[in-house]
């Protein structure tokens, strides 16, 4: 399929739109809840080489600002042009995101390839990036990360649920790599060059900083 989609470009969106968004309540459940680790891996992994062939196919830059006061007439368009096509795999990445703070936290044992594809995709070129960054995904990685702990409180989320247990931990590798990414990717102060430039939200460098001392 990955191939398929390299070859024939146009392709990444048909199967974009006519399996991944068809049914997003069976494409969140299968990423998230189901028990066959290779299922989520391989889906998600895959999902993600759409995402990124149509990115790159239509010269996407996943700006957000384009959709403002437009989403309504986009909703209703017929129309596949680049403008439709972006808007519908910006709605996914937005659904997808916004599942974490309550649906991927009851999910601890199985969301390890859920931020497997967060990770992969902030390695995967500038628009990516740029979208995580207008999303504030640090502050809501950390957020998560911290739990209760969080000094956002219930800014980002009115329920924290615990995760892990005495007998297992949950899988937080790709989330603190995916942190670590953006973080790098980000600028950085030319005097100390320890903590990253203020293009990262003064809540973020805060976070981080929290993170570091945890």
């Amino acid at each position: 399929m990955k191939q398929l989609m390299s070859i024939v470009p146009e392709s990444a969106y048909e199967f974009f739109e006519k399996v991944v968004v068809k049914d997003l309540k069976y494409t969140t459940e299968l990423i998230l809840t189901c028990p066959e680790r290779t299922v989520r891996s391989n889906l998600s992994q895959v999902i993600l080489h759409a995402i990124n062939v149509i990115i790159s196919f239509y010269n996407l830059d996943l700006s957000l600002k384009k959709f403002e006061g437009k989403e309504d007439v986009i909703e209703k368009s017929t129309e596949k042009g680049p403008l439709e096509i972006e808007y519908r795999v910006v709605s996914f990445l937005n659904m997808l995101l916004n599942t974490m703070p309550v649906e991927v936290a009851k999910a601890w044992t199985k969301f390890g390839q859920y931020f497997e594809f967060w990770r992969d995709f902030a390695q995967a070129g500038t628009a990516q990036v740029r979208y995580l960054y207008q999303k504030q995904m640090i502050a809501f990685l950390i957020d998560f990360y911290l739990e209760k702990k969080s000094p956002l409180g219930n800014e980002i989320s009115e329920h924290k649920n615990s995760m892990g247990n005495r007998y297992a931990n949950p899988e937080y590798d790709p989330l603190i790599q995916t942190i670590a990414i953006l973080v790098k990717r980000s600028k950085y102060v030319s005097v100390s060059g320890r903590f990253p430039k203020t293009c990262l939200p003064q809540l973020e460098v805060e976070l981080f900083i929290i993170l570091l001392k945890n």
